[in-house]
């Protein structure tokens, strides 16, 4: 008889980040958003995709309050300012929070990423509680976007915010490699 022994090796979940945001670290929340406007992050996969989207983790604060929000993905070709055709959106209510980072887990959706990819959180109110942008003086122009009324979509540095939003992804590759045979 032939035994083929066929190890797949899949990548480590991989934390995606444009920010530099450490817990108790100073952050500024936004809170200039007013219903159906949109705070959203392109982030880029460090490893092979398309992935599995796992969960995205974001800072949502300014006042303990709960309010209704609408978490957004798009496919992002890396270089528009206007993302791609959507991949997923779903209504969830949030409770603000200044200090503990707010978890979509997604794991059980099925939501499969590309390489490059925007997340975005929509506003179905106006004000705070709203996303945080970590405070370093940085930012990364060409991955941090306002969806907003009357304009559509710009890059946060439009309104002269120089933060990165605090919104992360976790994905895991889908690719699988085969190790080796072995038979006898």
């Amino acid at each position: 008889p032939i035994l083929c022994v066929l190890a797949g090796t899949a990548a480590a979940d991989v934390e995606l980040k444009n920010d530099s945001f450490t817990e108790g670290a100073q952050v500024a929340f936004q809170g200039g958003f007013v219903s159906g406007e949109i705070g959203a992050s392109r982030l880029t996969a460090t490893i092979s995709c398309p992935c599995s989207l796992l969960h995205v983790d974001l800072l949502f604060g300014g006042v303990v309050a709960t309010q209704p929000v609408t978490l957004r993905i798009w496919q992002d070709d890396g270089t528009s300012d206007v993302p791609g055709a959507p991949i997923f959106s779903a209504d969830y209510s949030l409770v603000g929070s200044n200090t503990q980072m707010q978890q979509f887990d997604l794991s059980g959706d099925g939501i499969v990423v590309p390489q490059s990819f925007r997340v975005g959180l929509e506003f179905q109110h106006t004000g705070a509680p709203s996303i945080a942008a970590d405070t370093d003086s940085t930012i990364t122009e060409e991955r941090n976007f306002i969806f907003a009324d009357g304009l559509g979509w710009v890059r946060s540095s439009f309104y002269l915010l120089d933060g990165d939003w605090i919104i992360r992804a976790t994905v895991r590759s889908l690719a699988f490699f085969a190790d080796g045979f072995e038979s006898g």
